[in-house]
């Protein structure tokens, strides 16, 4: 899609950075944010998130893809928990209702057919820092990278000194 270089470039970026980076997609400036909650640390996107669209003055949304309801067991659901349950307290703290859109399916295909709809945004994603790219384990965040035409700023998970 975006030539080999360019796709050796972001395959390190992902593994072994653990500072965030931005993949421009020369789409700015932006219209909105896009925050996505399947990442490890869905607090650490919102927040991020809702900090640069206070300084770009622009929308902000969120969105979870899970598993189809059938297919869901306690620990999805517990994942639905959490993710309103972040989203409710910065509603609280900010005083305004943010847009919350649970879609069902691949969080690959899911995230790139909503960002699809949207055009000159900015997709917040959190990764594990420095985590595998195999084929065995797949990375969700580098495969939304690679495959899509927004812009994406990449927030590795903060590791912790324990």
């Amino acid at each position: 899609n975006y030539g080999w270089f360019i796709e050796h470039r972001m395959r390190m970026a992902f593994k072994y950075a653990d500072k965030p980076f931005l993949i421009s997609r020369n789409k700015s400036p932006y219209d909105r944010i896009n925050v996505h909650l399947n990442g490890p640390d869905p607090g650490q996107a919102m927040e991020t998130s809702v900090e640069i669209a206070t300084l770009l003055n622009v929308p902000y949304q969120a969105m979870y893809v899970t598993q189809p309801k059938a297919m869901r067991g306690q620990t999805e659901d517990q994942r639905l928990r959490l993710r309103r349950q972040i989203l409710s307290d910065y509603e609280a703290i900010y005083k305004n209702s943010i847009p919350y859109h649970v879609l069902e399916g691949n969080p690959v295909q899911e995230t790139l057919k909503f960002n699809g709809e949207y055009d000159n945004h900015l997709l917040v994603i959190v990764t594990r820092a420095k985590a595998s790219l195999s084929v065995f384990n797949p990375n969700v965040a580098y495969y939304i990278a690679k495959k899509s035409d927004q812009s994406i700023l990449v927030i590795p998970e903060a590791l912790n000194d324990e």
